[in-house]
């Protein structure tokens, strides 16, 4: 580590998480300041912070990927889908340390839908 630099999380599981989603960058599957941004105000092992953050940031990159393909854009549309993917993946991790059970199966559909919109996009425009 840099002098000075402690991680992006205090929490070691989190900052381990956040640096695995910053790696995807390289293959288009984070953006890292959406990443950071999004899990910066996290402190201690706030597991549904953790949750509602990621699956906040995934709900808005989907929004994005839609919004994205609704004006044809769909390049850019693609890497949105990939992105908002991988942030509900995460998320879904994230509710194993809660009791929202409830959520866990909506929340996986939502990561495969935007996998599934990644695919094909990617197939006729990437």
């Amino acid at each position: 580590m840099a002098r000075g630099f402690h991680g992006f999380s205090e929490d070691r599981d989190y900052d381990y998480e956040v640096r695995t989603v910053i790696g995807y960058a390289g293959a288009r599957g984070s953006d890292p300041g959406e990443v950071i941004g999004a899990t910066a105000g996290i402190h201690g092992k706030d597991h549904d912070a953790w949750f509602e953050a990621w699956n906040a940031l995934a709900q808005r990159t989907a929004e994005t990927a839609a919004t994205c393909a609704s004006h044809g854009h769909m390049v850019s549309a693609c890497w949105a889908h990939l992105r908002a993917s991988n942030y509900f993946a995460v998320a879904v991790n994230a509710l194993s340390s809660l009791d929202r059970t409830d959520e866990l199966l909506p929340t996986y559909q939502a990561g495969r839908a935007q996998w599934d919109a990644f695919i094909e996009i990617g197939r006729a425009h990437v």
